[in-house]
């Protein structure tokens, strides 16, 4: 029979309780480990996928200049406070087809003054036509108000001029008939989407 170990500490010797290793306990223990080992393997398996999808997405981010506020971020799956809804809004606004459609109907919106009679006519068509370009622009801007809400939206100045030139665009062609107070603000929306206009934009701030 083992005999029981002491431990000298400074106020004496104490004796350490001894357990005895039967059958039945190493069976036991040896059918949890069973069970567990898998799950435990499973388990990891699946945080190293998981990391793998979340280093995938920040790559994407890094190629895309978005690391702050990419994919990742925005992931319900990496970040709680995000939903599934947050998310799609945010695939949609990064679309290269939105980007496109943005650039297309800036482009149209620009190259139409020289189309223009040099007053607004009250041409329901001509009203249409610019209502319907703005209505890109404003869609975008609901985008991405969507998925970052209103006051990190409007912590960035190229998104506040970008916003304030497209209100003041829609206000100018309901109540005025056109573009003609804001017509030297057409281009705005095509420099301050596209990335490398955003970084003209920053070097004129400073």
């Amino acid at each position: 029979m083992q005999s029981p170990k002491t431990v000298k500490y400074s106020d004496g010797e104490r004796v350490l309780p001894t357990s005895k290793m039967t059958r039945e306990r190493r069976n036991f223990v040896l059918q949890k480990l069973k069970k567990q080992i898998p799950i435990a393997a499973q388990q990891r398996k699946e945080t190293i996928k998981r990391n793998a999808r979340y280093c995938k997405l920040c790559i994407i981010d890094a190629f895309n200049g978005r690391l702050s506020n990419g994919l990742a971020n925005n992931s319900p799956e990496f970040n709680p406070s995000k939903s599934q809804w947050e998310y799609n809004l945010f695939c949609l606004n990064t679309s290269e087809y939105l980007y496109n459609a943005v650039l297309i109907a800036c482009s149209i919106n620009t190259m139409s003054i020289f189309f223009e009679a040099n007053q607004c006519s009250n041409v329901w068509f001509e009203r249409l036509f610019q209502l319907s370009i703005i209505s890109v622009f404003l869609f975008d801007i609901a985008l991405k108000i969507g998925y970052e809400g209103l006051s990190e939206y409007f912590s960035k100045d190229w998104q506040i001029v970008y916003a304030t030139v497209t209100i003041l665009m829609a206000l100018d062609c309901v109540f005025h008939g056109c573009l003609y107070y804001t017509n030297p603000f057409r281009p705005v929306q095509g420099v301050l989407r596209a990335r490398a206009g955003r970084r003209f934009f920053d070097l004129l701030k400073k």
